[in-house]
């Protein structure tokens, strides 16, 4: 299917095509079987539907199937027109929107909802997320986010999150995971998540990148602070060793971070704002942000979201990064593990 063609790009477009209740149902049934029913239970084809009700019964084993049931629209009371309004709030511009302005658009009467509704749709923008591929040419590199306490505390790391990324000089497909800390061990768990086995990968000179590539089975390009490679004979400029793709997308995601959350976010939800940029990112040469959907409802469609308790109590349980709170105290983060374990159960990468 050709996504530029068949999918809507503009706000009136989408609105007639997920303008009632039975034309949201329609797309959801072809995205969660488009080769025909499959029981899931037995694997048996054949089911018969209720006149009254969007439920299936599996002609084998009798069971039922809902349309909504271990989806993003599990349990939800809201009609699915209101689902993919957010949906289109979420990914309709190439920043992002906060839970407040979800809360106006949508007309919520709570914050809280909103906030929830928000946090279930970036789920599986980061199940999503997990499926990109970056390539065989790969740019990575670390960094610290967060403001600094003083002016003569600046170096400190405990009011700060680190963070590591790659892209791809290729394709642009970006990958960003909150780490422990710029040790060798954290560096070759996210290089085993999120990098091929047959790699070119270009980074920096620190030490950390220096003892993974002795242990690792990717070719490790190290740059030095002026943009030059440290190896003699590499075959490239030296303007194309430069971090440059990689610098940009750090640059675009705290640009994203200070435009939105005036007041700042909390740094056990960082991992999720990260997954959410990567999804948009890594998807910017479509075209239009609207392009991006068939990929978030793909991922909707075959993963059941957490509840706003397992969302809070699972953020302070993760173990991770012992990070200072917005308000005092100690909290810890939550890692990129959880999104890529959520796609490997629905089937959405191996």
């Amino acid at each position: 299917m050709n996504i530029a063609r068949d999918f809507p790009t503009t706000a009136g477009a989408y609105r007639r095509k997920f303008g009632t209740e039975r034309q949201c149902r329609q797309y959801l049934l072809r995205d969660r079987w488009p080769d025909g029913f499959v029981c899931s239970n037995c694997l048996h084809k054949k089911a018969w539907k209720l006149a009254n009700r969007e439920v299936w019964i599996c002609a084998k084993c009798q069971h039922h199937w809902s349309l909504r049931a271990g989806t993003l629209f599990d349990k939800s009371p809201y009609p699915l027109t209101k689902w993919f309004e957010a949906i289109f709030e979420v990914l309709r511009s190439k920043g992002s929107v906060s839970a407040l302005e979800l809360k106006r658009v949508l007309g919520f009467g709570s914050i809280q909802t909103a906030w929830v509704w928000r946090h279930k749709i970036v789920e599986c923008l980061g199940a999503a997320s997990a499926m990109d591929s970056l390539g065989p040419v790969v740019q990575m590199d670390d960094w610290d986010i967060g403001a600094r306490l003083s002016r003569k505390k600046a170096s400190t790391s405990k009011n700060k999150v680190k963070v590591v990324g790659a892209t791809s000089l290729q394709t642009g497909v970006t990958r960003m995971q909150v780490i422990e800390d710029a040790s060798a061990n954290s560096i070759q768990a996210f290089m085993h998540d999120v990098l091929d086995t047959d790699v070119v990968l270009y980074t920096d000179n620190k030490a950390s990148y220096d003892l993974c590539s002795r242990v690792a089975v990717h070719n490790i390009r190290t740059v030095s602070k002026e943009g030059r490679s440290l190896e003699a004979k590499s075959g490239l400029k030296v303007c194309d060793f430069q971090l440059g793709q990689m610098n940009m997308a750090i640059s675009l995601f705290k640009t994203r971070l200070r435009g939105t959350f005036h007041n700042g976010v909390q740094k056990r939800h960082m991992q999720a704002y990260l997954n959410e940029f990567c999804f948009q990112y890594s998807r910017r040469y479509r075209g239009d942000p609207l392009l991006a959907v068939p990929d978030l409802l793909k991922a909707a469609s075959r993963m059941r979201p957490r509840t706003y308790r397992q969302i809070v109590d699972s953020a302070k349980e993760k173990p991770g990064l012992p990070y200072k709170r917005l308000k005092g105290g100690r909290e810890k983060a939550s890692s990129a593990q959880w999104w890529v374990s959520v796609a490997r159960k629905v089937g959405l990468i191996e």
